[in-house]
Formats: C-alpha cells, sequence, structure tokens
C-alpha cells in the first residue's frame, strides 16, 4: 500500500511539475563531455590537419535522436536519476564510425596476397607495407582494424615495439576506439564491425571530415494537446484509456550532430583482409 502510494504521489508530482533547466543543462553538459571521449574519427581528423568545422547547420547530414522519454529524470524533487549522455554519444559515434568505415571499403583497393594473421605482430607488418605502398606520411595516418579482437587484444598490443599505448596519448587523442599509435600512424579499432580487415589511410589526403554546426539539443514538456497528436500519428504508444496521462509523464527530445566526410581522392587508402581467428603475438 505504501509503495503504490508513494508512486501515486510521484507520478502527480512529475505531472505537474515542469521541466528543471538545471537538470536539462546537465544532462547536455554530460552529452557534450562524453562526445569528447568518445569522438574517435573526429580525433582521428583533428590531429592529422583534416576536419572543417562550419558555422551552418545541414540537415542533410544530421544524426541523433527524436525521442520520447520519461520526464522524471528532468524533474527536480522526484526520485528518478538524472539522465547520462554517455549512451547517446556512444551512439553518435558509431553511426559516425560506420559512415567511415563505408567511405574506407568503397575506395580502398586491395593488396594481393593472403589475409593477414590476426594478431599485432602481423598486423603491423602488414600495415607497414600498406604505408610504405601508399608513401603515406606516418604522422597523419591512420591503421584502421575492424571487426572485434581477442580478449587480451590490448595487453598484446603494449607489448609490440614502437607502439605507444592509448594511455600515454595525448588528451586530444584520448578517445574510445583509438587505442594508441604505431610508428606515428593512430590505431583506431572498429570493433562493431562484422568484417575484419586492415586498412591504411593518409588521413588529409583521402578527405575531410566535416561538422556542420553546432549540436542541435531540445527537450519540451508534452501537454494535453501534444499527447493527443502523438497518440494520433503513433498509435502503438497507446497504453489504454489513460494513454493521454501516460504521454503526459514523458518529454520529446531531439539531440542532433551534422557531420559529412568530403572525399579528396580514393587513392590514398588501401587495405588487406583480416583472417578469422586471432592469435596472441609472440615478441622476444
Amino acid at each position: 500500500m505504501t509503495t503504490s502510494y508513494e508512486e501515486a504521489r510521484q507520478e502527480e508530482h512529475i505531472l505537474k511539475s515542469p521541466i528543471s533547466k538545471d537538470r536539462v543543462t546537465s544532462f547536455y553538459s554530460d552529452y557534450l563531455e562524453s562526445r569528447r571521449q568518445s569522438g574517435a574519427v573526429e580525433a582521428v581528423f583533428e590531429q592529422a590537419e583534416a576536419l572543417v568545422r562550419e558555422a551552418n547547420w545541414d540537415d542533410k547530414h544530421g544524426i541523433g535522436f527524436n525521442v520520447v522519454i520519461r520526464k522524471g529524470p528532468f524533474v527536480d524533487g522526484s526520485n528518478w536519476l538524472g539522465y547520462r549522455g554517455w549512451e547517446f554519444a556512444l551512439a553518435v559515434e558509431r553511426n559516425i564510425l560506420s559512415k567511415f568505415e563505408d567511405l574506407l571499403r568503397s575506395n580502398a583497393k586491395p593488396v594481393n596476397s593472403p589475409a593477414v594473421e590476426k594478431n599485432w605482430k602481423s598486423m603491423f607488418s602488414a600495415a607497414d607495407g600498406l604505408l610504405s605502398k601508399l608513401n603515406a606520411d606516418a604522422s597523419k595516418a591512420c591503421i584502421v582494424v575492424t571487426g572485434p579482437l581477442h580478449d587480451n587484444w590490448l595487453l598484446d598490443l603494449t607489448r609490440q615495439p614502437e607502439v605507444i599505448p592509448d594511455w600515454d596519448l595525448p588528451r586530444d587523442l584520448n578517445r574510445t576506439w583509438i587505442h594508441g599509435k604505431y610508428r606515428g600512424a593512430v590505431i583506431l579499432n572498429i570493433a562493431e564491425s562484422t568484417e575484419p580487415s586492415l586498412f591504411v589511410v593518409d588521413v588529409p589526403r583521402f578527405a575531410r571530415l566535416i561538422q556542420h554546426g553546432t549540436p542541435q539539443f531540445h527537450v519540451d514538456e508534452i501537454d494535453e494537446k501534444r499527447a493527443q497528436e502523438i497518440l494520433a500519428k503513433q498509435p502503438d504508444q497507446s497504453g489504454g484509456p489513460d494513454s493521454v496521462r501516460a504521454m503526459r509523464l514523458k518529454v520529446w527530445m531531439r539531440l542532433y550532430e551534422s557531420w559529412s566526410f568530403d572525399l579528396r581522392n580514393p587513392k590514398w587508402v588501401a587495405y588487406a583482409p583480416l583472417a578469422s581467428a586471432y592469435e596472441e603475438s609472440v615478441t622476444r
């Protein structure tokens, strides 16, 4: 009985209370910091002097969220913990990583050799060959490994000669998905990919990454009229006779960024397929 009473009291409080500007600001600040920590592609292009920030927003390249979520975390005095920006930030970065991988795959020329063994010694040997073939500037190059690696791959990476591990990288490169440098080239692992490959790209000669404007962020209350409009357009959101009330216990959030790639010259990327099995490197 006590629990039901408290739930009803909280629900009424959330329904009648306005959105807290402080809580909205706190979420957005956390999101921006999470994007700084997770923005691997941005970091790769920035260190290669191939990142362009344009003032004007471009809807065509917008990525993000247009969602109805619970209002409680945005209300002062509710028993809801505030939303965290981390998972939202990771989702945006995964989208950019996917676009980057698509750009690499649609332009890279394969080397005429068997699949490279999936261990760092073999991969770095192949990367040396690709860097030489491209005559790439290693200080502005990126070694991209796609697909998941062995559980001990990070420890194995730190054992390799001429590798700077991620914890010794400057703050601007200390991002999720970036795991170090090899002979000056950034090491990026797109673990979510389903096709294991090794790419070497001379970043500024290959493409530019363009940020169009600044992130767009809005959180709006859902009054009775807007609740009815949403339910009319999305009948799957209906939850019975109290659907309008249930919808008013939510907010409408839009959070978007706008990014695009500008291909400059496709000849500055090469790749080799990776073997399916991962073997721990042996160094002596």
